[in-house]
């Protein structure tokens, strides 16, 4: 946005909707069912971006089950049945089609039933049939995203203490990159090379409070520091007591990190940036909103892993800057100080996430119970409907927690 409200779809609940999809898709590929891929691929009509496709896909991963992955390129030489199938990125769903993420569900149980007629290339089996059966798909989906949802109610409370992690290895890299600076000059000095620069800068070289001239020479050699151990994600069958994750789990979770990061920016971006005095919270808001602007690429179309830690790690490894202001006023921007305030934010969103990911099951109830009525040749109506059709209500429907997609009206709100 032009200095207004900066708006993306930035839904959970849509977003839990694509990884199963995605997962679904690839247990497919693993039964060696195209066809079925193929036929979901046509209903979901994911929106994903071409021109980004042929620069960034040799980046790209595929992840199996046993945490293995392999370079993408191999799949590009095959005739994919879905795009879906190779993409790692936020946003592939189309949410114009399905605003909600329940319109999903409820879409495809309006399908009718279909049978396709199968061509070989076997002289003994010519053709055959295989019956795609929309309520039966929603069942397996269903399935597949509840399991999701319980993985990542725990995985949005690891990303919640990423945070102080975060700028706890930030500083020990400081100390770290000032150690190895101090050494320098010393070192320097002692062979005659540094001269009396050397030793005035000492003091200032082991201050905990780095000057800003410093604070870019300590930061100069700095990456990496904001990775996190992920030994979590990995699975052994035989000492692991918990289900086995879902295939694409590692994914799924660089991802999750993507979009809980995006939606921090977005909200930090919206609400401001709270700084020492208003004017400094409008230029420090206009940098962080430029700065995220620059760097869009970071959250649209296909992307390699760890893009979210490479936004956190330029953001905090970017200099102050220094904004002039009329009357000859200036104003210092401190972009670690937007680091911190982001990564806060992104604690907040994830702990919030969480509880919604918690209470997934509960929100499939009505799904499955159209799901149901669909295997047994009844309408596929929403509870409203349903009490409307009984004369059980006068249609006003009230009262619902709120919530099935965050930016969704009242009126496409659940009961």
């Amino acid at each position: 946005g032009d200095g207004g409200t900066m708006y993306e779809n930035n839904s959970f609940r849509v977003f839990l909707n694509q990884c199963c999809v995605q997962s679904f898709m690839f247990l497919l590929q693993t039964t060696r069912d195209p066809h079925t891929i193929r036929w979901l691929n046509n209903f979901t009509k994911p929106v994903l971006d071409e021109w980004a496709w042929k620069a960034a896909s040799p980046e790209f991963h595929v992840d199996f089950a046993d945490g293995k992955s392999v370079d993408n390129s191999d799949l590009m030489d095959q005739k994919v049945p879905s795009e879906l199938l190779r993409f790692h990125g936020l946003a592939a769903l189309n949410t114009t089609l399905f605003p909600t993420w329940e319109d999903y569900f409820l879409d495809l149980l309006k399908q009718p039933d279909e049978e396709l007629i199968i061509e070989t290339w076997d002289p003994r089996m010519p053709e055959y049939t295989l019956d795609i059966n929309p309520a039966s798909l929603c069942s397996r989906m269903i399935s597949v995203r509840e399991q999701i949802a319980r993985e990542f109610a725990h995985d949005l409370g690891v990303i919640a203490t990423f945070g102080a992690t975060v700028f706890a290895s930030y500083w020990s890299e400081i100390e770290k990159s000032r150690g190895k600076l101090l050494a320098e000059r010393e070192a320097a000095e002692v062979a005659g090379t540094g001269g009396q620069q050397a030793a005035d800068s000492e003091d200032e070289t082991v201050s905990s409070s780095p000057s800003l001239s410093e604070e870019g020479e300590l930061k100069e050699n700095m990456s990496g520091f904001s990775g996190q151990w992920l030994g979590f994600l990995e699975w052994d069958p035989y000492w692991d007591d918990s289900d086995k994750p879902s295939p694409l789990r590692r994914g799924n979770f660089d991802l999750l990190v993507l979009l809980t990061t995006q939606e921090a920016v977005r909200r930090l971006i919206n609400e401001g940036v709270e700084d020492e005095t208003p004017e400094h919270e409008v230029e420090s808001t206009n940098f962080l909103r430029n700065f995220y602007a620059d760097r869009m690429l970071y959250f649209v179309g296909p992307q390699r892993y760890r893009r979210a830690d490479e936004f956190v790690e330029e953001l905090m490894l970017t200099p102050p800057v220094v904004v002039s202001k009329d009357g000859g006023n200036v104003v210092i921007v401190n972009p670690l100080n937007i680091a911190e305030l982001l990564l806060i934010k992104r604690d907040k969103v994830a702990s919030e996430w969480q509880q919604i990911a918690k209470e997934t099951p509960q929100e499939h109830s009505e799904i499955r119970r159209m799901q149901l009525d669909r295997m047994m040749g009844r309408p596929v109506m929403r509870d409203q409907e349903m009490m409307v059709e009984e004369g059980l209500t006068g249609g006003g429907g009230g009262g619902g927690s709120g919530g099935i997609d965050e930016q969704q009206s009242s009126s496409n709100e659940w009961q």
